[in-house]
């Protein structure tokens, strides 16, 4: 009997002990769900800032991805151009090298002789005017007096061979002469070099019908250089101190520091000899 009185006291002491604390919670509640919400705000930054530093890493990485996919697109299409650019100027370098065939054979196709091309080896810059050396010998087939030729006019003439390589005096040279005439072949000259880019047409006569901006041929009156061979244009016409002759002066059609190569004909003298009585 003493032990169910015993039970029934825990029982009811636990019920009151659940009416205080329920009580406790019903007058209490608003004070608690003050406090929950002051921790809330007082948590809040911490949270927003949390967030925030989540959400600035997450987007920091996909930019950082988006970047690095940027850059490899980027390396790739620089990679494209570059080929590009190669294809391109391999295509320029064969564009210039048929033009400058063709230039060759528009020049060659109005003289009936033999020709080679040649590349500058040598010039030196005390002599410009003088003389120049080429990358072709006997071994290629140049032989002594063999004529040079750039842009279709007459450069000069071949004076020095050995197996590898050729000297050639410049008609700018100033002990170089050749026999020339008017474009009409009715008024013929010597002409003379200076050491200089223009030469000088002497022995014409005072009466002579020339001007200023006439083309200047080889006359053919030689056993070196064929007629027909453009030397120049007159820049400058006047009459010598004597009255006798016209002190003309011819400048030549190419610049002497853009050459670096050179077209060799080979005149035969039987040829020459032919075209001298022609005339």
């Amino acid at each position: 009997m003493k032990i169910k009185r015993d039970k029934k006291g825990n029982i009811l002491y636990k019920a009151l002990i659940l009416f205080i604390v329920f009580i406790g919670i019903f007058i209490f509640r608003n004070n608690i769900i003050s406090i929950g919400n002051s921790i809330g705000r007082v948590f809040y930054p911490i949270k927003e800032f949390v967030y925030k530093t989540t959400y600035d890493a997450k987007s920091n990485i996909t930019s950082l991805k988006n970047i690095n996919d940027l850059i490899k697109e980027t390396r790739r299409l620089q990679v494209n151009n570059y080929e590009l650019e190669l294809k391109l100027l391999e295509y320029k370098e064969l564009e210039k090298e048929n033009r400058r065939l063709k230039e060759i054979l528009n020049i060659v196709k109005d003289y009936e002789y033999r020709f080679l091309i040649a590349n500058v080896q040598y010039r030196d810059a005390m002599s410009i005017y003088e003389m120049m050396y080429i990358d072709k010998g006997s071994d290629d087939g140049v032989t002594l007096d063999m004529v040079a030729i750039k842009d279709g006019a007459l450069l000069g003439r071949v004076v020095y061979v050995d197996s590898k390589k050729s000297k050639i005096d410049l008609i700018t040279k100033n002990e170089f002469k050749v026999s020339a005439v008017s474009k009409d072949k009715k008024n013929l000259g010597i002409l003379s070099g200076k050491n200089r880019n223009k030469l000088d047409l002497n022995y014409v006569i005072v009466d002579a019908d020339m001007e200023k901006g006439d083309e200047i041929y080889t006359s053919g009156i030689s056993n070196i250089f064929p007629k027909n061979i453009l030397i120049g244009k007159i820049s400058k016409v006047e009459k010598s101190s004597d009255n006798l002759y016209k002190k003309i002066e011819i400048s030549l059609p190419y610049s002497f520091i853009d050459i670096n190569e050179v077209i060799l004909l080979k005149v035969d003298l039987i040829e020459n000899s032919a075209l001298n009585n022609e005339l």
